[in-house]
């Protein structure tokens, strides 16, 4: 486990005494405390990652001083999980229809989020804002006015749901993010240990996740490579699904979610850790793997603050 700060040290241990203990009963049944938003009482199934990465109620609460963009392609907007959220939305691509590809991957991930399933909140800042950003990902120019549009609205926290072409111009736009203290994470692909590496995920200015399961191992389908920065909860996680339903689903955008859940109670008031370097210098980690940062979990499970920062 790496932490930067004390307070972290003690939390970032008692994650991982929960995680140790989680792995070798095979269960959560003994963790009764609730964490998933305003929700009185949360199944483990549906909250194994909630529980992994030390998430509770209050900072569901105190996560919403930022604006979150979500850039992805094919979102259902209509879908139930997401009746009353707090959403702006706009389309980029040709005839202001995107080609739908990874709709499945994106909906989910924005569940994750701010989602219900009309029983309770599942997901992690139910009450937070999002700029939804529905682009067609194969045309850079589409990209660009995306990150654009979400630059202008003054989002903060920027989470990628599905890669993109990698491009000049989108690496150019990605800098510029970055300058202007827009933290963004990208979730680094499924197609296997052995493909390229998946872009926006692999651009320097960007936060590359993977995804681990319940018992913290890696997803098979995960990318792996140098570039990885952390894993987070992203195997069997309850989300909106297709055709107005839910699912425990799989994936990489999955886990990214997590991780702009804990940017909005990491980032400060002002802002200060909203840079890439800062930002992950600011958390705390449970290793994973082969000791020290690694090509499959990068620095390993991340961990929530305690509290949220001021």
């Amino acid at each position: 486990m790496t932490a930067s700060r004390g307070g972290h040290i003690v939390q970032g241990l008692a994650a991982l005494a929960i995680s140790r203990a989680y792995v070798a009963l095979g269960t959560l049944m003994a963790l009764t405390t609730p964490v998933r938003g305003d929700s009185p009482q949360c199944d483990h199934d549906r909250c194994y990652g909630s529980y992994a990465i030390g998430w509770s109620t209050e900072l569901a609460a105190c996560s919403t001083r930022h604006l979150i963009g979500l850039v992805g392609s094919g979102f259902d907007l209509s879908h139930p999980a997401l009746t009353g959220a707090h959403l702006s939305a706009a389309k980029f691509g040709s005839k202001g229809q995107p080609q739908v590809q990874n709709g499945g991957d994106s909906t989910a991930a924005l569940s994750l989020l701010v989602g219900h399933d009309g029983s309770a909140p599942f997901g992690l800042i139910p009450k937070a804002t999002v700029y939804v950003a529905d682009i067609d990902e194969t045309d850079p120019q589409y990209v660009v006015m995306a990150l654009d549009w979400l630059q202008k609205s003054h989002v903060k926290i920027v989470q990628f749901s599905v890669p993109v072409v990698r491009d000049p111009l989108v690496a150019f736009a990605l800098e510029g993010l970055s300058r202007d203290n827009v933290l963004v994470k990208a979730p680094v692909g499924v197609t296997g240990p052995t493909a390229e590496p998946s872009y926006p995920a692999a651009d320097p200015n960007v936060i590359a996740v993977t995804a681990i399961d319940k018992e913290l191992r890696t997803y098979p389908r995960a990318a792996n490579g140098d570039y990885i920065d952390m894993a987070a909860p992203g195997v069997g996680v309850w989300a909106a699904s297709n055709k107005h339903s839910f699912d425990f689903q799989s994936g990489t955008a999955l886990a990214a979610s997590y991780v702009t859940a804990i940017a909005a109670a990491t980032v400060g008031e002002d802002g200060s850790s909203l840079n890439k370097i800062r930002f992950l210098s600011a958390l705390s980690f449970v290793d994973l793997g082969s000791p020290g940062p690694d090509p499959i979990y990068g620095r390993g499970l991340v961990l929530a603050p305690p509290a949220c920062l001021r």
